[in-house]
């Protein structure tokens, strides 16, 4: 991967990364997982990602999709907290 991207949304404390738009993995998954574990040991947030047990949903038109595909950076969601 070239570069870091980054996408905030706001609650639930999870980590999201490609692909969203279908809950398949990525020919870099185990860096992305890599990367995800990383980010969870200051946070502690569940991972979201595809094949995941936290996997939400397929959605289409996600800007980590868009990041990772075309970009080939490594894309990852924060869902941000779960109160305001």
């Amino acid at each position: 991967a070239m570069g870091v991207f980054f996408d905030m949304h706001s609650f639930g404390d999870l980590l999201i990364w490609p692909w969203g738009h279908k809950n398949e993995i990525t020919k870099n998954d185990e860096d992305m997982t890599a990367l995800a574990n990383k980010y969870k040991y200051f946070n502690g947030y569940t991972y979201a990602g595809p094949q995941q047990e936290d996997f939400l949903y397929e959605a289409s038109g996600v800007s980590v999709d868009w990041a990772y595909g075309e970009l080939g950076a490594a894309a990852m969601t924060f869902e941000l907290g779960t109160s305001f």
